[in-house]
């Protein structure tokens, strides 16, 4: 019988000292979480697939496609499954974008999940043992999607994941079923199976006929969750460029599991320097290509976007850029006084790959959106298009527009001069 103690100032909670024994992290022991996610990245690939542009999904063929690989396969059947649906593929999706192993990139004219090669790298340098423990400290820690809770968008996934456990082994149906929106829901207990914390009967029925009778708690996620301190999972990092701080777990459980010496750690992204061009489109036949230092600040991406459509300076804004660990950075206008502040922060301090998409947010009230992809470095071509009075001072020339298509919208409707 395995010893247990109770934590200075607990009153229920003990803690079982010696985890259950396990034959190994890889395939599907505990879980089969790497088998999946291998799966899932294979699936995608470099060249990428294509993905909604408002909520970053695969579409039905691509779910239909993948889902025969899984381990945790769900029933399709002739149904039109959408990608939301699918608690597995969910996860799996946050997970690798969350630790840097994914990222959307716009190609041929439209967003794409493409695997990033960098991480991925980095990624196969470590053991099983510790990528399923990365994964893990990523998710309750770091991992933060739309899709996943509705405790709010800088709340980690674990303290959701902590609330679901509870009630699972409450068998509270109104705990399970009701604080969580239903996806939520079953994004977290598939979570919990894939990570090897749960068995669940009739798996593949379990997405449209949720049962919780169907679900057992197993001895590993008995004794993991035992390990976890609620207190920690309330805390949630402030959003930021910087890669997510990782040692969490490893002071807890590492001394039963000698495999575990490295978490995952994603490749430090050099600063880029030199032109970087900026395609700025308001709809697909109304857009500009703008060249600017990657040294300048984003205030003076805001005032080339704003010049290049013709709109007045008289307005807040604010670039909502997803960060690190799938995090949205706001990089505001300095009079929201809530940093990152634009004009203080360089272009090339946020993690910019080729096909990166954000948005410009001006005018909160008239919520003029400006949709942003930074292109590439400029090359030789580009840089023949600026005018040659401005190359030879291009710190005070840039940004300057070098292609456009479409008149600009009205930034007003009547004359703005206009009495009311």
């Amino acid at each position: 019988m395995l010893e247990t103690f109770k934590k200075p100032g607990t009153r229920s909670k003990s803690k079982q000292v010696i985890p259950p024994p396990l034959e190994a992290f890889q395939g599907s022991t505990p879980g089969p979480v790497l088998h999946d996610l291998n799966v899932f990245l294979d699936f995608i690939g470099t060249e990428g697939k294509p993905v909604s542009a408002a909520q970053g999904i695969l579409n039905q063929k691509s779910v239909v496609m993948i889902n025969d690989q899984f381990s945790c396969s769900i029933a399709i059947g002739s149904r039109r499954v959408l990608m939301t649906q699918h608690p597995y593929l969910m996860v799996l999706s946050v997970l690798a974008q969350t630790v840097g192993l994914a990222r959307i990139v716009r190609a041929k004219g439209r967003p794409h999940l493409t695997l990033n090669p960098d991480g991925y790298e980095a990624w196969n340098l470590l053991n099983p043992t510790e990528q399923y423990f990365s994964l893990l400290e990523y998710w309750f820690y770091h991992a933060k999607s739309q899709f996943l809770e509705a405790l709010g968008p800088d709340t980690p996934a674990g303290h959701g994941t902590q609330m679901m456990w509870t009630g699972i082994m409450r068998k509270s149906e109104i705990q399970v079923s009701y604080q969580f929106k239903m996806n939520s829901t079953l994004n977290f207990i598939a979570m919990l199976d894939l990570f090897g914390f749960l068995e669940i009967h009739n798996r593949m029925d379990f997405a449209q006929k949720p049962v919780l009778e169907n679900i057992v708690p197993l001895p590993w996620g008995l004794w993991f969750m035992n390990q976890i301190d609620e207190e920690h999972l309330l805390f949630a990092e402030l959003p930021t460029f910087d890669p997510p701080s990782l040692g969490h777990l490893q002071p807890i459980m590492g001394q039963w599991f000698p495999q575990w010496k490295r978490s995952y750690t994603p490749p430090k992204q050099s600063d880029l320097a030199g032109v970087g061009i900026f395609r700025v489109s308001m709809e697909p036949k109304v857009w500009r290509r703008i060249a600017i230092d990657l040294n300048s600040t984003f205030a003076d991406l805001a005032d080339g976007i704003l010049n290049s459509f013709d709109f007045d300076h008289d307005h807040l804004y604010e670039f909502p850029i997803v960060g690190s660990s799938g995090s949205i950075v706001k990089v505001n206008h300095y009079y929201l006084e809530e940093p990152p502040l634009a004009n203080i922060t360089r272009l090339n301090q946020a993690p910019l790959y080729c096909g990166m998409n954000f948005q410009f947010v001006y005018d909160f009230g008239a919520d003029w959106r400006f949709e942003v992809c930074f292109e590439s470095l400029a090359s030789e071509k580009d840089l023949q298009l600026i005018p040659r009075t401005k190359r030879q001072d291009k710190k005070d020339a840039l940004p300057v527009v070098i292609e456009k298509s479409g008149p600009s919208p009205e930034q007003y409707e009547g004359s703005p001069d206009e009495d009311f």
